[in-house]
């Protein structure tokens, strides 16, 4: 009878795994714990009940994302049984606790580790805590720039990512987005990204996924190690999908008590002239508002100016090209992006630009009612 099969059927006894004496049958043992399809220890072992035969349960995700992008159904890598996909796999816990006992702790921590992604964290008093000043990063990569606090929902079908999701899930559940390069001269991506949670996951049936995310912080991708010289960021790929080493980005907070009076009167400014754009879309704006905090997010308060002028640049991407997008990200001072944000509203809403203010009305809310209609 196939080992695989007999330990399948024993799962749902109650009965423990008996004892294996060091030395008996190590030839059998040895051959029982490797999957066929990484060669390594099987971790979290999972047995078809097709045929038998056992592989890791990461590994079987993997087939299947392989056969999804060849439209083909998977099939076992030793006797190419055809398997339909199944979302739960359910891990032979035998087997598993059979590994547990015989596979030193130290290389199951070691695959724990490469099938899950963290971010380091460094804890503060209070309980809080922060990340580490820099970090490896999975990063996905797109032709969008988007500003911390807003929500960002994500289609996943390429096995790439599919895989770095899944480890995301696992570990710390955040990774870097980052846009792709629009200047022709400057091929690659952009040095500056943010870090996305993932907040919500759905799989599909063919394992596609649905994740909604919310950007969090920025960083910077630091350059080749050794070529600090050379300020192009440098993206390595790990299992097929894009790494980077990254630095965490700060505010510089302000110099003086004018500054920040300053800044508090150009939050002051942006708000009424978003404000006053609400109410030319609908008399009851506040509904108006509601549907937009709904896609970019719930509007911070003035006077927290920092978390303010990233919601108000979400509001105003809209206008944006790539270009003056990436710039508003870039900035190290709430005042420097506020001053960027005021420009761009003024030349907008203040000079009656009405096809831009139609262009930005229909990103907002594709749907928008009529001025003097009421929203749904």
């Amino acid at each position: 009878m196939n080992q695989n099969h007999h330990l399948h059927n024993q799962s749902n006894s109650n009965h423990s795994p008996a004892q294996v004496q060091p030395g008996a049958d190590d030839k059998q043992i040895r051959n029982l714990l490797k999957c066929s399809l990484c060669l390594s220890y099987l971790y979290e072992p999972v047995t078809l009940q097709c045929c038998g035969n056992t592989f890791c349960k990461d590994c079987l995700l993997r087939l299947y994302d392989s056969a999804s992008t060849k439209n083909c159904r998977a099939s076992c890598a030793l006797c190419r049984e055809v398997l339909s996909f199944q979302r739960e796999l359910t891990v032979n816990k035998t087997l598993w606790q059979l590994v547990q006992q015989l596979v030193p702790q130290e290389k199951l921590l070691k695959r724990r580790q490469a099938d899950c992604i963290e971010i380091p964290e460094v804890q503060l008093s209070g309980g809080l805590s922060t990340f580490q000043q820099s970090a490896t990063i999975p990063l996905f990569v797109l032709n969008c720039t988007l500003y911390p606090g807003a929500p960002l929902p994500l289609h996943v079908f390429e096995p790439r990512y599919r895989l770095m999701i899944r480890r995301c899930i696992r570990g710390s559940r955040r990774f870097g987005l980052i846009c792709m390069e629009t200047n022709s001269l400057r091929r690659g991506v952009r040095r500056i990204g943010t870090l996305c949670q993932i907040e919500h996951v759905h799989v599909f049936d063919d394992g596609r996924m649905f994740i909604m995310t919310r950007a969090e912080r920025r960083f910077a991708i630091e350059p080749r190690e050794g070529e600090q010289h050379d300020n192009r960021p440098h993206i390595f790929t790990h299992d097929g999908y894009p790494c980077a080493n990254v630095t965490w980005i700060h505010e510089e907070p302000t110099q003086s008590v004018q500054e920040d009076t300053e800044c508090a009167s150009m939050c002051k400014h942006l708000h009424s002239a978003i404000t006053q754009f609400l109410k030319s879309m609908s008399p009851s704006h506040s509904k108006i508002l509601s549907l937009v905090q709904q896609k970019i997010g719930t509007m911070p308060p003035r006077n927290h100016m920092e978390a303010f002028s990233f919601w108000s640049a979400s509001f105003l991407s809209g206008l944006m090209d790539q270009e003056y997008a990436h710039k508003i990200l870039e900035c190290r001072t709430t005042r420097e992006r506020l001053s960027a944000l005021i420009a761009l509203a003024s030349r907008t809403f203040e000079s009656g630009d009405t096809k831009q203010s139609l262009f930005l009305r229909k990103q907002l809310i594709p749907h928008s009612p009529r001025e003097g209609e009421e929203a749904a």
